[in-house]
């Protein structure tokens, strides 16, 4: 039987459409939440929308950018306008952009940083903002497995990502006395659309994915739903003496390497 933590309480999630971000969706849903998930494309958030409210759960969706500030605070604000409150902010939207550093150029880094740290800090300001006004709130920020470790051909994605863990570092030390909680989840590789189209652009996309399968002490790929698990924990009462804290979903890939 589904645990019910968040019966009745408000919850947005960028990136919210698709893979880690779908699937934390359905899972607030399950238990009770009021999700409203945000990105730039309408058809995805459309359909995920579609399939919470089929299943009974309370869903809407605002297309967003979160590299533009001002729609970010529309996020909040439209949300806030609807529901009254937001208790739970999750910030998963980024993008990926793989290639050797002498290959990247100006619009990689700028798109990246744009939406990887820009939006990150843009989404985590304007949370704040209303969490302050309402003395509570909780915030869950996606980082990576990139963000603790380095990669050969990836070091613009893993600079964005680690970025965003000393925001939330910091954050939370800063919202500690505030009855705020910020927390980051560092998920290894999980079997989302990010994943598979990078493979898409190897010479074997098999092979690739194989290859990824035999990195992971587990030997298996994660699941958007077993990430989705630790985003719903850090965000519940459970987790209500965790903050600052870097949470890795990575069938023990970083313990490997420490």
């Amino acid at each position: 039987m589904l645990k019910q933590r968040f019966i009745d309480k408000v919850v947005i999630i960028t990136g919210g459409g698709t893979g880690i971000g779908k699937a934390c969706a359905m899972c607030f849903a399950q238990e009770g939440a009021k999700v409203v998930i945000a990105g730039r494309r309408e058809k995805p958030l459309v359909e995920t929308v579609k399939e919470i409210q089929k299943n009974g759960g309370t869903a809407d969706f605002i297309i967003t950018d979160v590299s533009k500030s001002f729609e970010v605070n529309q996020l909040v604000d439209k949300t806030v306008e609807k529901f009254g409150v937001l208790d739970v902010f999750v910030a998963n939207a980024s993008i990926n952009k793989p290639a050797p550093i002498l290959e990247t150029t100006d619009e990689d880094i700028n798109r990246l940083v744009d939406i990887n740290i820009k939006g990150n800090y843009y989404q985590l300001r304007k949370s704040l903002e209303q969490m302050s006004k309402q003395k509570h709130g909780n915030i869950v920020a996606m980082s990576s497995m990139s963000g603790l470790l380095g990669h050969p051909n990836m070091s613009l994605y893993c600079s964005t990502k680690a970025a965003i863990c000393n925001m939330v570092r910091s954050l939370a030390l800063e919202y500690a006395e505030k009855n705020i909680r910020i927390n980051a989840v560092c998920p290894g590789t999980i079997e989302t659309p990010m994943v598979f189209d990078f493979a898409a652009t190897t010479v074997d996309p098999k092979k690739t994915v194989q290859a990824f399968t035999e990195s992971e002490p587990i030997k298996r790929l994660g699941t958007p739903e077993e990430t989705a698990n630790v985003v719903l924990f850090l965000a519940s009462e459970e987790a209500s003496f965790v903050t600052g804290a870097m949470y890795t979903v990575d069938g023990g890939f970083t313990a490997g390497k420490a």
